[in-house]
């Protein structure tokens, strides 16, 4: 995350989310996220004394903005060069959207998408073992969000799966998942949810990319009103919006977002100062720095690493 994006998103905590919470009565809520990024790892130009931005301190909260960025960096870091890999061994990587229905209730709709989910993949045997032989591994993000026509809650997943074989998913995949539907919330004889698929080969990297940044965007959006901040904090409290399985589950093992947090925010060897483009650093670690310019590292050679890539 550059300094101007972290910027951008601590005035808008400040203007929009921070606002809401207390206006719901969520105080110490609005507070803890108010004091994010408040201390700052600076690294200091020992050329010409140059500061910039080089980690932030983190609140941890699912609404902050600043928070909800570092932890899609972090998963695009950890994601970006395992599906590489994959691909570079000649296995295929999906990119998969499914939605449910648009619903007046959050509760009961992230309920259903959620069971139907377990259902297709690990509650019917033969839709389960019929699902892991297609898709060996992959993760899965929950996106809340409102839907744009009808203005109800449309939650829905983005997951991104591995193919050890190619084959064509989309009609299984749909029928798969509106069964899936029917079983858990009754209703048969209707379409209930959609299914998205994109596919990707060794030479579409770019794409693969764009879809990965999809993924891990954000949980939410929070451009909601006031009327729905609670609902919206009352449903989605405690609850798993990231899962992996299979293979990328057990490449990813080690990893847990929540511990990498406050590491920084890029890989200082790879890293030189945009004023005169020294490399030489010297870290300040915990800067109370509220109201403070900082410069962005200018960085000859991106590389994969906890940086933001634009």
């Amino acid at each position: 995350m550059e300094f101007r994006e972290f910027k951008e998103r601590k005035n808008f905590s400040l203007k929009k989310v921070i606002p809401l919470l207390r206006e719901v009565g969520l105080t110490e809520r609005a507070d803890r996220i108010s004091a994010c990024g408040d201390f700052k790892d600076v690294a200091e130009c020992q050329d010409c004394g140059t500061w910039h931005l080089y980690g932030l301190s983190s609140c941890k909260d699912r609404l902050c903005p600043i928070c909800q960025k570092k932890r899609s960096l972090l998963w695009f870091t950890k994601v970006t060069p395992l599906m590489r890999e994959y691909l570079d061994k000649a296995y295929y990587v999906n990119f998969i959207t499914f939605t449910i229905k648009d619903m007046p209730d959050l509760k009961q709709a992230v309920d259903i998408i959620n069971k139907a989910f377990r259902y297709m993949t690990n509650g019917h045997k033969q839709l389960a073992r019929e699902f892991k032989k297609r898709f060996i591994g992959g993760v899965q993000s929950l996106e809340v969000k409102r839907g744009k026509n009808s203005g109800l809650w449309h939650p829905h997943f983005h997951c991104l799966v591995v193919k050890y074989v190619y084959s064509k998913d989309f009609e299984w995949l749909k029928q798969a998942w509106n069964n899936a539907l029917c079983v858990v919330t009754g209703l048969y004889g209707q379409k209930l949810g959609s299914v998205f698929i994109q596919g990707f080969m060794q030479t579409e990297q770019k794409g693969l990319e764009t879809a990965i940044c999809e993924c891990f965007k954000y949980m939410t959006k929070f451009d909601f009103p006031a009327s729905d901040v609670l609902e919206l904090v009352n449903v989605m409290s405690n609850r798993v919006t990231i899962r992996t399985w299979g293979c990328v589950r057990f490449k990813l093992a080690t990893f847990n977002v929540e511990d990498e947090l406050n590491q920084p925010l890029a890989k200082i060897e790879a890293c030189a100062c945009r004023v005169c483009g020294g490399r030489n650093f010297k870290i300040l670690e915990q800067v109370f720095l509220k109201h403070f310019e900082l410069e962005d590292f200018y960085i000859p050679e991106k590389e994969i690493g906890v940086i933001d890539y634009e």
